[in-house]
């Protein structure tokens, strides 16, 4: 599938027709520049407010004059007051992930919580009162599987861990705050990146139901919010429709297969499922349009990343695989032969 950029559709949610100013907060993390450039192609001026560090140092610069950034940190009140000085929209990024949710707690609520919490107070303070557009998750639901799916986004929320926890009072706080939102729980996102494998990955049961979103193509969803009357005041389930909706097993070494790594062993995955499961997108696909890209078209882009590397990956293939499966407890313990029984994922 080519390259879609949502705002070919943008006009006919923007009922006013006029340019907006927009804060994006975590601005160059894995959602950021997808909405930033759906932004600016909708010819909305766009702020990014992200931590000073090399890393986004050099994103910024990538985008030259096409964005005004703010250096700051979400814990400090007065640096994102500055930032939301006289813009029309905030669409709130900012946040830590697990593991770090679990293994910093207070690190991660003051960042999550408290940086919204900070975020709605420079809102209000702000002659503008922008709205605000909250990036939430599905985690808020809690383990379901007992409970057939898709989830709705007016069914109630049970979040079993700090991230989901998080997410659920950020909500509850924006949504008594007084400003106008649109609070959108996403589904599974992984970023178009090459970055490190993270082992958390084998902590969920291969029969997770999963959901996978494209990353631009939530940038499209938050772009959309902006101006649309018909998102006011919403809550909206962000994933990438039935085409994309999973088992976790067959997602993953989708994944992996596609690297030139392979599909890994049953046996290296954890006995439980996880905090995802599929989603009923209807409305928020009606009101916002944004469902371009499938699982395959994210493997093809990991692919063109790889470019030429992997031919390098297939060669090396049994020696990445012994790394690979060296991070699971669970293949270690299958090895041992004292594997863990797995329970059935409709067990939760």
């Amino acid at each position: 599938m080519q390259w879609i950029t949502g705002s070919l559709i943008f006009d006919q949610f923007h009922l006013d027709g006029n340019a907006m100013k927009v804060l994006i907060t975590g601005a160059f993390g894995n959602i950021g520049g997808h909405t930033m450039r759906e932004l600016l192609a909708a010819g909305h001026s766009v702020r990014a407010f992200d931590l000073d560090n090399a890393t986004n140092r050099k994103t910024a610069t990538a985008w030259g004059e096409q964005i005004d950034t703010v250096w700051g940190d979400i814990t400090d009140p007065t640096s994102i007051a500055r930032a939301a000085e006289d813009v029309d929209a905030i669409i709130h990024l900012a946040a830590v992930i697990p593991p770090m949710t679990d293994q910093q707690p207070e690190l991660a609520e003051r960042i999550n919580v408290g940086g919204t919490r900070h975020v709605i107070d420079a809102a209000l303070a702000s002659a503008k009162k922008p709205h605000i557009v909250f990036a939430s998750s599905i985690a808020t639901y809690g383990r379901r599987f007992d409970e057939a799916p898709p989830r709705r986004a007016d069914e109630e929320l049970r979040p079993e861990d700090n991230y989901g926890r998080h997410k659920v009072e950020c909500e509850r706080m924006i949504r008594e705050s007084g400003l106008t939102y649109t609070i959108l729980r996403l589904a599974a996102v992984p970023p178009v990146s090459l970055d490190t494998f993270d082992p958390i990955a084998f902590d969920i049961h291969p029969e997770t139901r999963i959901e996978f979103v494209h990353p631009a193509d939530v940038g499209i969803a938050l772009a959309n919010t902006i101006g649309n009357e018909r998102a006011r005041n919403k809550v909206f389930l962000i994933g990438g429709g039935e085409v994309n909706q999973f088992r976790y097993g067959d997602w993953i070494n989708a994944m992996f297969t596609a690297t030139g790594i392979g599909p890994l062993p049953t046996e290296a995955f954890g006995p439980r499922p996880f905090y995802t499961d599929w989603m009923d997108t209807a409305e928020a696909q009606d009101v916002l349009q944004f469902q371009h890209r499938t699982w395959e078209d994210y493997q093809n882009d990991i692919r063109a990343l790889l470019g030429w590397r992997i031919v390098f990956v297939r060669l090396l293939r049994p020696f990445i695989r012994r790394a690979l499966l060296k991070k699971s407890p669970y293949w270690q313990q299958f090895r041992k032969g004292g594997a863990l029984a797995p329970v059935s994922a409709d067990q939760g």
